[in-house]
């Protein structure tokens, strides 16, 4: 246990000496200190508990949390001495958004397959290369207004803890991370194929595979011990499933140490399992049926969608590539059917009644855009499926920060919640792609996004 607690402590300082130059960018930066008190003034708030608007809105914030909400005629006497005020005119505010699936350590390329990418990042890439491209990708994100992620694997070993600790400590600017370290997988990892005598010690460099129950439940026990916040199972990888007991153990380990577990699932198989052995949430969950979804209604496990716009698709994964005009048509007529299938689900699950989050599943590189935007193009593939802005905002606010045992901390801008709180311009509420324009962003009652002048 020492030894993995030194090398957490190893990595944290290398982030934190890769982290100065982002330090010094921001301190370029105007920013109101989490320390005091600040009334901001907004055009209005956005309720997403409600889906509706209130009108001349106003939020007092003192050392970080949410004070009260109100008009600025009610706040402005309540505010202590010394209050900071800042006006934003024409700005909608909201809670920070949270990405409840997310790869922030990985940047991997889109012309490669998955298992080429994998193994890249662990031989070439290296854990200290991942933590230089977590940097960035962690600073755009936050930047473009997710103030909290919950980060599920592809950090090699500890990476994102590593990058958690950094930010916790303000050395870096970044979301709130929920760090699950490396996924618990079945034997062999996930979409990797590695025909050497020393696959299991490449393995174990991004998986913690298993085999039985014993190591299932050792698995969480060592987990537990560099500090995750939340676990990562990989239910499925083709043919290869987790059994019912295995994830019922891996359950039990995370839930004693008041963990939850998320399942990458996407066959009946791996899904079945996952739900059988009592899962927080499916991710993916690509071939749920119907009897699935009404099974993980009854049992308080929400989807965690990660949907994506055909443009995204090709942007990420047709990009600069070789190809015949007929091969180009048929990648994107299996890309369209992806969508449309997974668009069904969308509806199935919504109809079902079960608690359906976002999540970007964002691990490569989107030419063009920083991590922030790719993150956000989630956004409007969830509103492509059928779902409402207005439900689309609940899944990355209230909605997600319940599924992922945070709702006591973020998701709205209630009284006692950190003040992790955006603005906007233009009608979210009408148009989903408003919220592309970020005017304002504090996260722990400091601005990161300062309001224009």
């Amino acid at each position: 246990m020492a030894s993995r607690l030194n090398r957490v402590a190893r990595w944290t300082a290398i982030v934190l000496l890769a982290g100065m130059g982002a330090r010094a960018l921001l301190a370029q930066q105007p920013a109101v200190s989490a320390t005091g008190s600040t009334l901001i003034r907004a055009g209005r708030l956005l309720d997403v508990v409600s889906g509706g608007y209130r009108p001349t809105a106003a939020v007092l914030v003192t050392n970080g949390r949410i004070v009260q909400t109100g008009t600025f005629s009610e706040l402005q006497p309540r505010a202590p001495a010394g209050t900071k005020v800042i006006t934003l005119p024409g700005v909608t505010l909201l809670p920070g958004l949270i990405d409840a699936h997310a790869h922030v350590l990985a940047t991997m390329d889109g012309r490669m397959d998955p298992s080429s990418n994998i193994l890249a990042a662990i031989t070439e890439v290296g854990l200290a290369g991942r933590i230089r491209l977590g940097i960035p990708n962690a600073r755009d994100l936050l930047m473009a207004g997710f103030t909290t992620v919950r980060n599920l694997g592809h950090s090699g070993i500890d990476g994102d803890i590593a990058l958690r600790a950094a930010i916790d400590a303000g050395s870096i600017p970044g979301p709130r991370i929920l760090a699950a370290g490396r996924k618990i997988t079945p034997p062999g990892g996930q979409s990797v194929k590695i025909q050497t005598g020393d696959a299991e010690a490449i393995l174990r460099e991004e998986y913690i595979p298993i085999h039985t129950v014993t190591e299932a439940e050792r698995a969480v026990s060592d987990l537990v011990a560099i500090g995750v916040d939340v676990v990562k199972i990989v239910a499925d990888d083709d043919t290869r499933v987790l059994t019912r007991d295995e994830i019922a153990a891996i359950v039990a380990a995370a839930h004693r140490a008041h963990l939850r577990v998320a399942a990458h699932a996407t066959t009946a198989p791996g899904i079945q399992a996952a739900i059988d052995g009592g899962v927080d949430t499916i991710e993916h969950g690509n071939d749920a049926t119907d009897a699935m979804l009404a099974l993980m209604r009854d049992k308080g496990i929400a989807l965690v969608v990660t949907a994506y716009t055909l443009e995204t698709l090709r942007d990420i994964y047709l990009w600069d590539s070789v190809m015949s005009d007929e091969e180009r048509a048929a990648a994107e007529k299996q890309m369209t059917s992806f969508i449309d299938s997974y668009a069904t689900l969308v509806r199935r699950a919504v109809k079902a009644g079960v608690k359906v989050v976002a999540g970007s599943d964002m691990w490569m590189l989107y030419p063009g855009k920083t991590r922030g935007q790719a993150t956000k193009t989630m956004l409007r593939a969830l509103v492509r499926t059928g779902m409402s802005p207005a439900s689309v905002i609940r899944a990355t606010t209230v909605d997600a920060a319940d599924v992922i045992g945070w709702s006591d901390r973020v998701g709205s801008l209630t009284p006692g919640r950190y003040a992790d709180i955006i603005g906007v311009l233009g009608d979210p509420l009408r148009d989903i792609s408003a919220l592309d324009n970020v005017a304002f962003v504090m996260k722990g009652g400091t601005v990161f996004v300062p309001p224009p002048r």
